[in-house]
């Protein structure tokens, strides 16, 4: 049973505070990259006192097995995750950025934007519309729950034209 060096092993390493080795990033026979997505195989050389670790692809693996005397475990390289923000996650950060901001005449007519595109998108749900000294949109953050208040502001078409030209070369 393979299972039972493998824990034992472990169960060595951690009574001396030491780490299994980390994947390397190219087979060890060949040298051929190991790209994500693709399965591999690590073979942890016992016999020695010190842990060596080597990584082969499946193919080579076929090749090299028989003589390897030792623990081996196979794997898969994650997929790479995409990080590229959408355009309604970069408008509701720079939404957030704009509140933490001192309020300007700007600031408040390019929120009051936002937050009506971010309302239709979903990214913002009106709560409320408090009457008072000034007008004030109240909004929440679905996921997250946190509230903001955005004063309705009046807006000629000429700068709602240039807010929207704004908009546009931030948040795509």
């Amino acid at each position: 049973m393979i299972f039972r060096p493998i824990y034992s092993k472990i169960q060595e390493m951690q009574a001396k505070n030491l780490s299994l080795p980390s994947r390397a990033r190219s087979c060890a026979h060949k040298g051929e990259p190991l790209c994500a997505g693709e399965e591999y195989v690590s073979y942890l050389d016992t016999e020695n006192k010190e842990m060596v670790r080597e990584d082969f692809c499946i193919s080579c693996w076929k090749e090299v097995e028989e003589q390897k005397k030792g623990v081996f475990w196979r794997g898969r390289i994650a997929e790479k995750k995409q990080t590229k923000c959408t355009p309604d996650e970069k408008a509701l950060a720079y939404c957030q950025s704009l509140i933490k901001d001192e309020p300007t005449t700007d600031h408040e007519k390019i929120l009051f934007v936002l937050a009506l595109y971010l309302e239709r998108r979903g990214g913002l749900t009106r709560c409320r519309h408090a009457k008072g000294v000034a007008d004030l949109l109240i909004y929440e953050i679905p996921d997250t729950g946190e509230t903001y208040s955005v004063k309705s502001t009046f807006l000629t078409p000429q700068e709602g034209e240039k807010i929207i030209a704004r908009l546009n070369e931030t948040i795509s």
